[in-house]
Formats: structure tokens, sequence, C-alpha cells
């Protein structure tokens, strides 16, 4: 499956009008967070995306209230907003987990690691992608100088479980980073990413 997957544009309408523009021959547009700034612009934002006619999920980063960006998204119905939920698109399960900051470990992560990890033993035949704000804990894209700032939580689940892709973003300088932890394929697309999920 053809997708563009993006993260951090914090309202840059330039970078929306590329993904879109270059969004024809993509079926899937994969957001991890922070598609806004504190969250202005966010309704003319969804909405030009919905106008692509692509399927769209998006997880809230730190930019975003969670509340603010499921209710709004449900005003398009191209427009899935996945956090600590799922869909299926596909051969794909998708599960997301936005916010974040800078916590290493989340209070509700569990209980919402345990949701993911039933609806994962339910799809054995679906490959499964993750969307996470915060990176992964201990890689090359959770890295700020010589500190590890990602999450621990996230980390520790793509090890346990069958996660195919992990999508991410947060940490602007680690943009473009991809790098193989295991099984998992761990992106940080920056503003644009090309991909092909097998």
């Amino acid at each position: 499956m053809k997708a563009i997957a993006f993260a951090d544009l914090h309202g840059n309408m330039r970078e929306l009008d590329r993904i879109i523009r270059t969004s024809k021959k993509a079926e899937l547009l994969l957001c991890a967070g922070d598609l806004t700034n504190f969250q202005r612009g966010l309704v003319g934002m969804l909405r030009k995306l919905e106008r692509t006619g692509k399927r769209v999920v998006i997880i809230p980063g730190n930019h975003e209230g969670p509340r603010y960006l499921k209710e709004v998204s449900r005003r398009f119905p191209h427009i899935k907003e996945i956090h600590k939920s799922s869909c299926i698109i596909g051969n794909l399960l998708i599960i997301g987990y936005g916010s974040g900051g800078f916590l290493q470990r989340e209070p509700d992560f569990p209980g919402t690691a345990r949701k993911f990890a039933e609806q994962i033993r339910k799809h054995p035949e679906k490959k499964v992608v993750m969307l996470s704000h915060t990176p992964p804990y201990g890689t090359k894209l959770d890295r700020i100088g010589r500190e590890h700032r990602g999450s621990r939580d996230i980390s520790e689940f793509i090890k346990k479980h069958r996660v195919e892709l992990l999508l991410c973003g947060h940490l602007h300088e680690n943009a473009g980073i991809i790098e193989k932890i295991g099984r998992t394929t761990i992106i940080n697309p920056g503003n644009y990413m090309k991909i092909e999920i097998k």
C-alpha cells in the first residue's frame, strides 16, 4: 500500500499543500502528530486533507489536545483519529498513541497496551503499523545530543509485539531517520515521506 507519512507540520500550509499535491498515487495518509501549532487552524488543515478523498489516519502530538482532535476529526468522513485506539484499512491494523512530551513512562499506557495486544492477537493476518508521536527510547530517533528522550513504554511494546512499522515524530532534529529494531522498522518521516507498506 502506497502512503504518505508526515509529522510535525506545526501549521505549515506549504508542507500541507505539498502532501496534498503529491497524494494522487497514495492510498493512505498517515500523520504522527503535531499537525498544528497549539491547535490553531486545525479545522482548515483537516478540511484540506479531507478534500483529497484519501483515507487519513491521525494521532495528536503535544500541540493538539486529544479530545479536541477526536471531536473535530468526526466531522470529516475520510479522517480517522486513533489516539489509544486502532483501525483496519485493507491488510493493515493501525494502532495509535499520541500526545506526549518528554515522559519516558505514561501512566495510562499499560491499559492501552493491553488493548493493542488484544487487537494484534485478533488479527494475525494483518500487518501492524503503529503511530506514536514520541519515538521509542534508546534509538537514533530519540537522541538529543548524548541523551535519549523517547518513550520506554513504546520501546518495550514494539519489542514484545508484532509491530512491523512504527511512525513517530516529536524530535524535529531526527526527521528522516530510519532504524530497524528487531522486526520493527521505525521512521521519523519529518514533514513528508513517501512509503510503501508491503
